[in-house]
């Protein structure tokens, strides 16, 4: 694990005058151009541009403000600030809002439970590499117009409901059937196809952590945990319990 941790100095606790602290000891926040050059980094899914970035960064020095006078809590809070930040970049550059707040939250909760200064620095320069490659990814597998990642991110969001044209379309700012066109020439599939995908990869996620058969068909809104069986198999080559077998579930 690289010693991130000598490169951070925090600003002093307790001065009564901060910014007249840092203009006579030549030392303030690390500018808010070089953590927009960081974060755009993120939002664009350039991660090799990110790592050399990072490493002049922590060449040079950061500076960050005090957040706590426990030097353990204030790498936290540090880290957590960071997180939100590197997370709303991330969603600007594509990567849908639910995988970015998921991704956001399991983040902070890891951080929660760090007891050691530097491993909290060296997972915060993970993650910015695992948002980076994940807006890749998305860039680079779902080139969408705007109005279809708005359709897409509705749909991602509602699985669990009965989702409508209608809802889409006024989602996405277009009319049902120039949504439909463009859904289609956009993704290869069908609006209800790609629901179904959608429906049909999130029930793997409720399989894998328990849930019964016919509850997952009806949680996802699958008229009958047959035709929930049928699609199954359709897609993925194998029933629902061969698929639990493999995961050791049955």
């Amino acid at each position: 694990m690289k010693e991130y941790l000598k490169s951070i100095e925090i600003l002093p606790y307790g001065e009564s005058n901060i910014m007249n602290w840092e203009r006579e000891n030549s030392k303030t926040h690390t500018s808010y151009e070089t953590e927009t050059m960081l974060y755009s980094c993120i939002m664009h899914g350039d991660d090799e541009t990110l790592s050399l970035l990072l490493d002049k960064i922590f060449s040079s020095g950061i500076v960050a403000g005090r957040l706590s006078n426990d030097s353990l809590r204030q790498m936290k809070y540090w880290a957590v600030s960071c997180v939100t930040i590197g997370t709303r970049y991330a969603i600007q550059g594509g990567l849908p809002e639910m995988d970015a707040y998921n991704m956001s939250d399991a983040a902070i909760r890891h951080i929660d439970l760090c007891s050691d200064e530097n491993e909290i620095v060296s997972y915060i320069v993970e993650k910015s590499h695992e948002l980076a490659k994940a807006v890749k990814n998305i860039k680079l597998k779902y080139r969408y117009p705007a109005s279809i990642r708005k359709c897409v991110s509705y749909i991602d969001k509602n699985l669990h409901s009965k989702i409508k044209l209608t809802q889409l379309a006024e989602a996405s700012g277009l009319s049902k059937d120039y949504l439909s066109q463009l859904f289609k020439k956009t993704t290869g599939v069908t609006v209800s196809d790609y629901i179904k995908k959608r429906r049909l990869s999130a029930s793997k996620q409720l399989l894998d952590s328990g849930i019964s058969i016919s509850e997952t068909a009806y949680r996802l809104g699958f008229c009958s945990e047959s035709y929930f069986i049928s699609c199954f198999k359709k897609e993925y080559g194998m029933t629902v319990r061969e698929y639990l077998i493999s995961k050791g579930k049955v």
